[in-house]
């Protein structure tokens, strides 16, 4: 199917095209069903070990509520990729994302969800990379789980929110999907045009198929949801209306959060330091902020460091560590070990260039004027303790609340959780607590 092409006055150029539809069963098959193959084998068979994806991001913790008929998808969808346009640096880039609407349901005024993906590496494990051609994509054979569904934590969100009657419009970012950049991470300006550019984006093409949204709802996971702390601040002060927003597993302090993973973090999970390369080459890239990660970064780690920023590393084949004390790459598991001592001295005394330009981009500098949420888990490590639920709270007052997934919650289990609640409180996730307005 061609891209239909609309003019508008406000947004500019936007491009749209179906590239297929689910029905509820299969959205929540795809959630629930026996698919990935992961690194084990069973004793008793000798067959690889399968699990639904579900279960891959409980990560064995049991701290999520089990899968229970009341959370399936009601409804089906279509799937539409979505390109416009946004200007950075005085240059132009063509971003794209994934608009799924549904069908099947008498309603005429749909909410929407604005939904931020947290860190991905390869530009085909953004939204957009979840389906082609009428067909979910998936790991390849003899990949690293294989069979995953590319953009997984997109699928939840599908399943969860579009299959249940939500519009959700999900932003690839800067430099994933088709995006020609590198990509900009924990940065505001860029990513709120991306992000916010998807929205308005959105809304002319669901106006052309004679559709139209009620209230807007956000929700971010990890860097989706430092992400969904910069888009609500600049919807707020352009007097766009917000529902409620949802955040899980949230660095709410980008200067706290690179203090703890450049000096303080003890290395699990063992992928965290695959994250600093897009930092610093972020930062470096986009403040023009010369030999950034050269001056950060052991020379003996610089290179993979640089393949892992330019996205020249083939992420379907990367297993585990490659032996004990490393992290994925053969990167070292703690910043510490990774960068070099006067680097990680001017981080713990706040000096120079690239920690003054991560203090401008702090997400949390004013009070929302709507209600919002935070989940965190008591194993969730890859962020500072704290920074995901109390820290933002604290400063963003009564109309911010906190919701734990739980003692044993992981990075992934914390959003799973917030989206299908706790194995000790059901009832408490995200879809729920939008619902009650």
């Amino acid at each position: 199917m061609s891209y239909t092409t609309i003019k508008d006055p406000n947004v500019g150029s936007i491009k749209y095209k179906k590239i297929g539809d689910l029905t509820a069963d299969e959205l929540t098959g795809a959630v629930v069903e026996d698919r990935i193959v992961i690194d084990q084998v069973d004793p008793t068979t000798n067959e690889p070990i399968k699990i639904s994806h579900y279960d891959l991001f409980d990560e064995g913790t049991n701290t999520v509520a089990l899968f229970s008929d009341d959370k399936r998808a009601a409804n089906g969808i279509d799937l539409y990729k979505v390109k416009y346009v946004i200007n950075n640096k005085g240059q132009t880039d063509v971003v794209t994302g994934l608009l799924a609407v549904p069908v099947g349901i008498d309603a005429n005024n749909l909410p929407m969800l604005s939904w931020q993906h947290g860190t991905t590496f390869p530009a085909n494990e953004s939204p957009t990379g979840i389906m082609k051609n009428d067909q979910l994509q998936v790991r390849p054979p003899g990949s690293v789980l294989e069979g995953q569904i590319r953009s997984t934590e997109t699928l939840f969100n599908l399943a969860r929110f579009a299959g249940n009657g939500y519009v959700v419009a999900a932003a690839d970012y800067n430099g994933l999907g088709d995006s020609k950049t590198l990509q900009y991470y924990a940065i505001d300006k860029p990513t709120t045009k991306a992000t916010a550019g998807m929205i308005a984006a959105s809304n002319v093409i669901l106006d052309k198929l004679g559709l139209e949204t009620t209230e807007l709802f956000l929700n971010g996971w990890s860097q989706g949801a430092v992400n969904t702390l910069f888009l609500e601040r600049s919807l707020q002060n352009e007097g766009i209306s917000i529902a409620k927003t949802a955040h899980a597993s949230t660095f709410s302090s980008l200067a706290a959060s690179v203090q703890y993973w450049v000096n303080d973090f003890e290395g699990q999970p063992n992928w965290l330091t695959t994250c600093i390369p897009m930092v610093l080459g972020s930062y470096q890239e986009y403040y023009n902020i010369e030999g950034l990660m050269a001056s950060a970064i052991k020379q003996k780690y610089l290179r993979i460091a640089e393949r892992i920023y330019e996205e020249k590393v083939d992420w379907d084949q990367v297993s585990g560590p490659e032996q004990a004390g490393e992290g994925l790459l053969g990167l070292p598991l703690t910043g510490r070990q990774m960068l070099k001592k006067d680097f990680r001295n001017d981080i713990r005394e706040g000096r120079g260039e690239f920690f003054r330009r991560v203090e401008q981009n702090d997400p949390l500098t004013e009070v929302f004027t709507h209600p919002s949420r935070f989940f965190g888990g008591g194993k969730d490590t890859a962020i500072p303790p704290g920074y995901s639920v109390e820290k933002p709270v604290e400063f963003l007052g009564p109309l911010a609340s906190g919701a734990s997934v739980g003692d044993l919650a992981t990075h992934r289990s914390t959003f799973l959780g917030s989206l299908y609640g706790s194995a000790s409180n059901p009832q408490e996730d995200i879809f729920t607590w939008f619902a009650d307005i």
